[in-house]
């Protein structure tokens, strides 16, 4: 069976898939998705992101490269706090800067450039 329009929440903001295949048990219907394609397609969609990150975005960036908050207020040279701010905003836009927004997205492309050569 497929589900033509399904809203995965698993990454800490929702992602909306179409046709996705499903089966049935006990009566429920449960998506058959690939996790780790979607993180992937995830990660590279916040790269071309026109709107400001989301503090939800900020923690799936930094587990997404397996960062403590501590290590990735050092990769982008911010204080701790400043992480820990930002993902408190959860589903909202953080109060980051454009110019480090832009810094971000550009951290994400050039570690998955290093990662896909």
């Amino acid at each position: 069976m497929k589900i033509e329009r399904y809203k995965y929440k698993g990454l800490g903001f929702p992602i909306y898939l179409e046709n996705v295949d499903a089966y049935k048990f006990d009566g429920d219907i449960h998506p058959i998705i690939d996790i780790r394609t979607i993180s992937d397609w995830a990660i590279r969609f916040l790269i071309v992101k026109n709107e400001m990150l989301t503090g939800d975005h900020i923690r799936f960036i930094r587990k997404y490269f397996s960062f403590t908050v501590m290590e990735f207020a050092k990769e982008i040279k911010v204080p701790e706090e400043t992480i820990e701010g930002w993902e408190l905003c959860g589903d909202f836009p953080t109060n980051i800067s454009t110019v480090m927004n832009m810094k971000i997205q550009n951290y994400i492309f050039d570690r998955l450039l290093k990662k896909d050569n």
